[in-house]
């Protein structure tokens, strides 16, 4: 059969970490629903399918705006979770890529494990999974 896009596989990725939301919660700075997306307090009519043609948009948009096509597969897929986590790529990626140093890219990534100046694991364990570069 046919491989998975890398729409499919980000997506695959993004979802083992973005747990699904049918009504919206607060999320430390801002109200989220579906797959992780921004949303307001009051919004309805929150179903699997809309949130899934939301993240595929978001994941199209993301390799767009920073023009991600010529990575690797493999690395491309990791960062675009990245990405849509974090709201930007790992500093300096362009160049780790450039010069083939992969693992000094995947320790890069591994450094963002924290959130709000706290060391979360489940961030951590979502930083690995994508630096692996096996999704």
């Amino acid at each position: 059969g046919k491989l998975p896009s890398v729409d499919e596989r980000a997506f695959n990725l993004i979802v083992k970490y973005e747990w699904y939301a049918d009504k919206p919660y607060w999320d430390h700075k801002q109200w989220s629903c579906g797959y992780g997306m921004r949303c307001t307090a009051t919004t309805t009519g929150i179903t699997k399918e809309k949130s899934k043609m939301f993240l595929v948009d978001r994941i199209q948009t993301i390799r767009e705006r920073f023009k991600l096509h010529d990575i690797d597969d493999d690395i491309e897929v990791g960062l675009i979770s990245f990405i849509y986590n974090i709201g930007h790529p790992p500093v300096g990626y362009r160049w780790f890529i450039a010069h083939w140093h992969i693992n000094a890219l995947k320790n890069r990534m591994k450094e963002y494990s924290y959130a709000w100046g706290k060391y979360l694991r489940g961030l951590q364990l979502r930083r690995v999974d994508e630096s692996s570069f096996t999704n």
